[in-house]
């Protein structure tokens, strides 16, 4: 983004070609409505709702408020697939999914999805009580 046009300002400057920002305006602005339109019509068209995830929201509603932001995101598109996948499985399917999601989750970057994982077993514990199950 920013530094391609950097680049390409120095590379115009270099070829005695000034580009200055009313140029560049004429040029990039109707390109960037451009590519928003032909991305928007792609959006509504090739990427059908989801049919899971009114279920998905309605098995996580809580009454903790970290849980039901993430169930949130994940059903507005602002979590990874891996993240989806995996509250797809834990509504809908055995241990070994759910496991074979976690282990994709947990490859997103050093330690996001460890930290991620964490959080998201927390917030079950607390959900469902785990300590006065144990006899804590």
């Amino acid at each position: 983004g920013a530094s391609a046009n950097v680049v390409i300002a120095q590379v115009a400057r270099k070829n005695n070609y000034p580009l200055t920002f009313r140029r560049f305006t004429c040029y990039g602005f109707p390109m960037m409505l451009l590519t928003l339109v032909i991305s928007s019509v792609y959006q509504m068209l090739a990427e059908p709702p989801d049919p899971d995830v009114p279920r998905i929201r309605e098995a996580a509603r809580s009454d903790n408020l970290i849980a039901d932001s993430l169930i949130e995101c994940a059903a507005e598109g602002a979590l990874c697939e891996a993240h989806l996948r995996l509250a797809k499985a834990m509504v809908r399917d055995g241990n070994a999914e759910v496991t074979r999601c976690a282990d994709q989750v947990m490859q997103a970057g050093a330690t996001s999805g460890s930290d991620w994982l964490t959080g998201l077993c927390m917030t079950l514990m607390e959900d469902f009580d785990v300590t006065k199950e144990r006899g804590a």
